[in-house]
């Protein structure tokens, strides 16, 4: 009886490590895609600032991403 505990213990084991493991990916996954627009639109404001004749100049218009 003891041994076969002991199987299914590091069964439980693997199944929680998978589990967290799912869950840590989905987590990521959310963050990025919430993130994705706002990352976007403060890159495509550094792009025109930087792309800028000067400083006090206007960007041009033909910066996109």
């Amino acid at each position: 009886m003891r041994n076969r505990l002991a199987e299914n213990e590091s069964g439980q084991a693997l199944l929680e490590y998978v589990l967290m493991l799912l869950i840590a990916i989905s987590v990521v996954a959310m963050l990025s895609s919430g993130l994705k627009t706002s990352l976007l639109s403060v890159w495509s404001f550094m792009a025109r600032q930087v792309s800028a004749a000067c400083p006090g100049c206007p960007p041009p218009g033909n910066v996109r991403f």
